[in-house]
């Protein structure tokens, strides 16, 4: 299998990630699959942001982004620099972001970041999560990943056939136990653990590896030459 590239929030240099120009951004880097962050309004509605606040885009905006109504939300305007140029941008949808990926034949990679209603402790909002992605038939070209364990074992409980990466950092031969268990494939940080012997024994146990965040041409060469199934970057493609 041919090592796929994944947009990391996107792609940098386009607009502020996690933005709707973001993802076109790494549409037009031919990247096979885009990532995405999301979280749950108080009213209930599925939008995009990796932090826990604004803060980093509106400085100084330090509450709970999981706090906001989905219309307090969308009025925000998010300011972010990358190198030297300022990008401006609002907050997407998460269905705005499937809509992307099925128009444009990109995978979805969708991230569950902590909301009350979605987390380690709770999966009340599940089934309004998978409902809201088979409004566009695209289930099968989504992928659910977070560090959250066990609430990505109480999905895999709900959901046996949805596609699951478990994000981890470090020593990746600690989770074959866990992927084996419940059908996980992997998502992990690039360090001394991934190397060839350990890529193919995950191989070997059927599960695909992703790794997170690549930047460096060099790096990405060598983790294309062990082998591993994705590469997550913010520029490469």
């Amino acid at each position: 299998m041919k090592t796929k590239f994944i947009g990391h929030r996107g792609s940098l240099g386009f607009s502020v990630e996690n933005t709707k120009v973001a993802f076109l951004g790494g549409v037009s880097r031919n990247v096979y699959g885009l990532e995405c962050d999301i979280r749950i309004s108080t009213d209930k509605a599925f939008f995009i942001m990796h932090d826990d606040t604004l803060n980093r885009f509106i400085p100084g905006d330090e509450k709970n982004v999981w706090e906001y109504s989905i219309n307090e939300l969308l009025e925000k305007e998010l300011v972010q620099e990358f190198n030297g140029t300022t990008y401006f941008g609002k907050i997407c949808l998460l269905e705005e972001f499937i809509n992307i990926c099925k128009n444009n034949n990109k995978h979805a990679i969708i991230e569950i970041k902590y909301s009350p209603e979605l987390s380690n402790e709770n999966v009340d909002m599940i089934h309004e999560l998978i409902n809201l992605i088979n409004k566009y038939e695209y289930l099968e070209n989504t992928t659910i990943i977070s560090f959250q364990q066990d609430c990505l074992i109480k999905i895999r409980e709900l959901y046996p056939n949805i596609n699951i990466q478990l994000l981890v950092c470090g020593k990746i031969l600690d989770y074959l136990e866990v992927c084996d268990k419940y059908n996980f494939d992997l998502d992990t940080c690039y360090d001394e653990t991934v190397n060839k012997e350990n890529v193919d024994l995950y191989h070997k146990h059927n599960h695909l590896i992703n790794i997170w965040t690549v930047d460096n041409k060099d790096d990405a060469d060598k983790l294309i030459e062990i082998g591993v199934d994705f590469i997550t970057s913010n520029l490469l493609s």
